[in-house]
């Protein structure tokens, strides 16, 4: 027992991370997972009508031939996941949400132990601890706001997967600040348009973060600043292009 103790202590932000893995997987098998948040029927009405008609969607709710703010590539990956499974937009979205879960722990593990190599896993434990915890009173039930009362509830929701997109390419953005690599730079472009037309909020938070991390790492010089024009440049022409 202490050893397991030990073990789990050591490797705290696997365990805690697992934990909340685990909570999320078994609430949702419950069938007990947020779907009272009003958005999310929004949500499963844009891949039902995606999945429906890939091609040439209209509107999800209305019977009128408009556009939707929800046609994203989140919301078009979903719709083909549902049209080639057969599965309903809402078991599609519940899978979708334990994904990003997934991604978000990821992330916030890579781009934490990347910015600080030494301290192993305990900031990335601290940090998940503290972003599931450290909100005090009255704490938003609101997308975006990932704390433990709401993170069950917007597990699915596009907010949710851009936030874990955006801890990635953060994560790829400070490696590229050190060595120039095709491979990173292309994931940070695609990363970034698709943030900025799945979650707009969210593309404010990682044009901050590569800023911060530019400052952060002394590089304000030429270099720097064509790579940093470059990339918001070419994310915004990207996003420019997605056809609905």
């Amino acid at each position: 027992m202490e050893r397991l103790i030990s073990g789990l202590l050591k490797h705290r932000f696997h365990t805690l991370a697992g934990a909340v893995l685990l909570l999320t997987i078994l609430q949702y098998l419950s069938g007990f997972w947020g779907v009272d948040l009003s958005d999310f029927w929004e949500h499963a009405a844009v891949v039902r009508e995606l999945a429906a008609n890939p091609l040439s969607p209209g509107h999800p709710q209305l019977l009128i031939d408009a556009p939707h703010a929800f046609y994203s590539p989140y919301a078009l990956a979903a719709a083909v996941i549902s049209r080639t499974l057969s599965l309903s937009p809402i078991t599609t979205l519940s899978l979708l949400g334990i994904v990003n879960l997934v991604l978000l722990l990821w992330g916030i593990r890579l781009l934490l132990s990347s910015l600080l190599p030494g301290s192993g896993a305990t900031v990335p434990f601290y940090a998940l601890f503290f972003i599931l915890l450290l909100w005090g009173d009255g704490a938003w039930l609101y997308s975006g706001f990932l704390h433990a009362s709401v993170v069950p509830h917007v597990l699915p929701y596009p907010s949710t997967f851009a936030a874990a997109l955006s801890f990635l390419v953060l994560h790829a953005y400070d490696r590229l600040q050190d060595r120039f690599q095709l491979s990173l730079y292309s994931f940070v472009l695609l990363g970034s348009s698709i943030i900025i037309l799945t979650h707009p909020p969210t593309a404010a938070f990682v044009a901050a973060g590569m800023i911060a991390l530019t400052v952060a790492a002394n590089s304000l010089n030429l270099r720097s600043a064509v790579l940093l024009a470059s990339i918001a440049a070419t994310s915004l022409i990207l996003a420019l292009l997605w056809p609905y």
